[in-house]
């Protein structure tokens, strides 16, 4: 219980910030009012009182009076913020009218009186003056709790404030990385024939979540490519991030990129991945490491106490792509000597074991995993001692200290390190926390430095955090910057091992207004709030190989670990809710954010509707299809204040304008239908919105221009055309001199797979991310008959007989790869050329205008005309 309460203050706790403040700030400024002395009181008398007041209610009898205070306070910050943005978007829809009529006002009403009669100016006002007026609540709870003021609230308010980063230090496991190095150099006892199923070596890590399995293995990693950077033993050394989701073909796509950078095109079958997998690892001796395997163990459940889970239906999937993976590693035509590093939070025990000599003449024992998989030895990572675990806590809190302050503060820091139950996950995070606070403390404080310093870590030593994994954690949450508190938070709707993508995460945190870009030419995956995080040891950071594209490109991939998913469950209780398997859970009344399977949609249809604060309604594919027309504009109807609607797997075709337009806080729009539907018109005026992502809609509004903060469009439809403008006065020349160029262009482009657009030929794939201020796009919207119907059947027997012969290929002894991709281009080329012919023949469609905004543009099943097709080179 004591557990539940300290989370439910970590919840709420983001608001007691400067964020009031700025909000304040930002209202104010809105209603064109000077409040600069309201808030230099704020900030002189209410902000230092926000953090005292609830570190002071840890344990205070008045803790239900805080709390209830908080709730208040976030409820009134949420509803000056919607009046706020209600604001901003009619200023918005002004801006578009008067673009459309392409004049202002001829007799405007002067802006004195246009503010006085504006209702939402007068809403605003009133909101903003509660929440002003809850805030400054707080002194009498500082004088009800007898709270001192943290003067160094005001001092340093959370900011974007870079943090400095330790030396990569490994603290107490020489040891078993010199034993694990040992066990890899071994040669095999009996020579090992190529393309054998002898299967490859497996060493593997086990050991609880945090206790540095992941930070040996990299240990290990870095030593032997230090000593061994003449290749002439492992080569190459690979590394690949299993996690919960373990998917065979995906890691196996990864092995073949970090063998040797190579494509692999449309390789999906395990077979045709083999072969290419095969022939990249021919004749080497490799080490390949796979971090965070997922058996399924009993410890499994033990670290999952209380959690619904999709268990049989997911263990048995992992153990197949298990399986399947060393199935197709135990047929490679590598050397012996290759082998294989595995960290798993299971417990691997010896269910055979096998005595033979190697030649040096020393046993060796072979244990197998619980999917049958032969390990040839265990390494059982235990916690580190107790110097070793206090030199790590040390390391990372008083690294920025000189020598002489470092060695004052260290037996304070002991003391501290001895209360982390030997996490060494607490240990970095706690130890950042401090280290950034002493820096601060640093900057801003010089006379009675040393006291101060010696008083804040005693303040710390006194902390209690035994009786739980992330008792710890949750001290270093409360202390997280007020915006990283409800990013951190948010990664909660989203299952445990999913793995994020930056530009994902990012929409969704600029969504919510959790973040904002300061420059309007600043990528969204380059925010630094992510970094942040990251850096701080919130969020997991992996390196892997990008297939969509066809490219292979090298990038990032975040994941959450399994203990600080546990802490984002908790701080999030009351805020987020995900919705999966069997789970019979109640919707709290207070939730913002909801993720729930389409399936589940109509079981949970009256409490949903009973959510009218909700700001974000993702929902997921479920086991079994809704086909229910209703479900869906039931309960979206209902939501007015969301930001983010993510729908897939539902029946749209009643999707009406009418509640459609009355989102007018929406950012992000994504739905999918289980059949054709269409878009309403009223899309056109959500006018806030940042990202349209489209899915089988037979139809699109026509005027996409007034979608003015429109950065990310995403249609999957085949009744688009992408042209240029340059396109609507080409002369029948100039047609055909342009198809002419293309017909020269087109294998080159065919070939060539590390652009910055690329054309994936099979599924007629076309991924732009250039700014799109020329360009414009036709949509068909009579129904298609005669010679338009030919077309789209043959254009229909073109990808089938592509899809027929890719599918041919895969089964073939040969790689996939070696597909005669002159055939390819050809079939794609005559098929395009046809529907020149006919976009080229068409004078009546509905222009489909997008804004200038856009910055990346994702089409997939849609036609494109050449000289679109070429400027996208450019």
């Amino acid at each position: 219980m004591a557990g539940v309460e300290a989370a439910i203050l970590a919840v709420l706790g983001w608001v007691a910030s400067p964020l009031v403040a700025k909000l304040l700030n930002e209202g104010y400024l809105s209603l064109g009012i000077n409040a600069e002395k309201k808030l230099e009181k704020m900030r002189d008398t209410v902000l230092p009182v926000l953090k005292s007041v609830i570190e002071k209610a840890e344990g205070s009898p008045h803790r239900s009076e805080v709390e209830g205070w908080l709730q208040r306070l976030k409820d009134a910050y949420d509803g000056a913020e919607d009046a706020l943005d209600l604001l901003h978007y009619g200023r918005l829809g002004r801006q578009v009218a008067e673009a459309r009529s392409g004049k202002r006002r001829s007799n405007p009403v002067p802006k004195i009186v246009r503010d006085t009669l504006s209702p939402k100016k007068f809403k605003l006002k009133r909101r903003l003056n509660k929440l002003e007026k809850i805030a400054g609540e707080a002194e009498k709870l500082r004088t009800l709790l007898g709270a001192q003021p943290d003067q160094t609230a005001a001092a340093a308010p959370d900011s974007m404030q870079a943090i400095s980063e330790p030396p990569l230090t490994v603290f107490g496991r020489d040891k078993e990385r010199d034993e694990i190095i040992r066990r890899l150099k071994m040669e095999p006892a009996a020579i090992r024939e190529p393309g054998s199923s002898s299967g490859v070596p497996i060493i593997a890590i086990d050991g609880r979540p945090g206790v540095g399995k992941t930070t040996l293995a990299q240990y290990v990693r870095k030593q032997l490519k230090s000593e061994l950077g003449d290749r002439q033993h492992f080569h190459p050394i690979m590394w690949v991030h299993a996690s919960r989701n373990f998917n065979a073909s995906e890691i196996m796509r990864d092995i073949v990129q970090l063998a040797s950078p190579a494509d692999v095109g449309n390789l999906s079958s395990p077979e045709a991945l083999r072969q290419k997998m095969n022939e990249k690892l021919n004749a080497k001796k490799f080490l390949l490491v796979i971090d965070d395997v997922w058996f399924d163990g009993e410890d499994r459940k033990e670290n999952r106490d209380g959690e619904d889970r999709k268990e049989n239906r997911d263990g048995e999937d992992r153990e197949e792509n298990w399986d399947v993976l060393l199935r197709c590693l135990s047929t490679c035509c590598c050397l012996p000597g290759s082998k294989i590093l595995v960290t798993s939070q299971t417990k691997i025990t010896s269910q055979t074991e096998i005595t033979s000599q190697t030649d040096d003449h020393r046993p060796r024992n072979i244990t197998v995993a619980p999917n049958g998989a032969s390990v040839e030895y265990v390494c059982h990572l235990e916690d580190l001692a107790d110097n070793d675990f206090s030199d790590l806590f040390i390391h990372h809190a008083l690294w920025q200290c000189d020598s002489h302050l470092r060695e004052d503060l260290k037996e304070k820091c002991r003391t501290m390190a001895a209360k982390l139950n030997k996490d060494p996950t607490a240990a970095k995070m706690v130890g950042k926390t401090i280290a950034k606070k002493l820096a601060s403390l640093q900057d801003n404080l010089h006379d009675n430095l040393h006291e101060y310093l010696h008083e804040y870590l005693e303040t710390i030593t006194d902390e209690d955090w035994s009786g739980g994994k992330t008792k710890a954690l949750m001290w270093s949450f409360r202390h997280l910057p007020a915006h990283l508190k409800r990013c951190f938070s948010y990664c909660r709707l989203y299952p445990r091992g999913y793995k994020f993508k930056a530009l994902e995460l990012v929409r969704l945190w600029m969504a919510q207004g959790f973040i904002k870009l300061d420059d309007r030419n600043e990528r969204m995956e380059d925010a630094g709030d992510l970094k942040d995080l990251v850096s701080r040891f919130y969020i997991q950071r992996h390196k892997r190989f990008c297939h969509s594209s066809g490219t292979g490109k090298l990038v990032c991939c975040y994941t959450l670990h399994e203990l600080l998913y546990d802490l984002a469950e908790k701080v999030s209780r009351s805020d987020c809710v995900r919705i999966e398997g069997n789970c019979q859970s109640e919707i709290p009344s207070t939730i913002r954010h909801l993720c729930i399977p389409a399936d589940k949609l109509n079981e949970k249809k009256e409490e949903i509707c009973k959510l009218k604060k909700l700001r974000t309604l993702i929902v997921t594919k479920g086991q079994s299809v809704v086909s229910d027309k209703n479900v869906a504009t039931s309960i979206f109807k209902s939501l007015k204040k969301l930001r983010v609607l993510q729908a897939l797997g539902l029946n749209l075709e009643k999707l009406t304008s009418k509640f459609i337009s009355e989102m007018k806080h929406l950012r992000i729009l994504q739905v999918s239908s289980t059949g054709k539907f269409v878009l309403p018109k009223s899309v056109s005026t959500l006018y806030q919105l940042q990202v349209l992502g489209v899915e089988n809609a037979s139809s699109l509004p026509a005027h996409l221009t007034d979608l003015v903060g429109l950065r990310n469009a995403i249609f999957r439809t085949p009744f688009l055309t992408l042209v240029t403008n340059e396109d609507l006065q080409m002369s029948q020349e100039e047609k055909t001199s342009m198809k002419q160029v293309m017909s020269k262009r087109m294998p080159k482009w065919f070939l060539q797979q590390d652009r910055e657009s690329s054309v994936n030929n099979e599924k007629g794939l076309m991924i732009m991310t250039k700014r799109m201020e020329t360009w414009s796009i036709f949509l068909y919207q009579r129904p298609l008959v005669n010679n338009e119907k030919a077309m789209m059947n043959s254009k229909a027997a073109t990808n089938d007989s592509s899809n027929e012969a890719s599918s041919a290929e895969h089964n073939k002894s040969a790689p996939a790869a070696n597909v005669d991709i002159t055939a390819v281009w050809e079939r794609w080329l005559e098929a395009h050329e046809g529907t020149m012919e006919l976009i080229y023949s068409r004078q009546n469609e509905a222009k489909l205008l997008l804004p200038s905004t856009l910055t990346k543009l994702s089409l997939e099943g849609c036609s494109i005309t050449d000289h679109a097709l070429s400027r996208s080179e450019q």
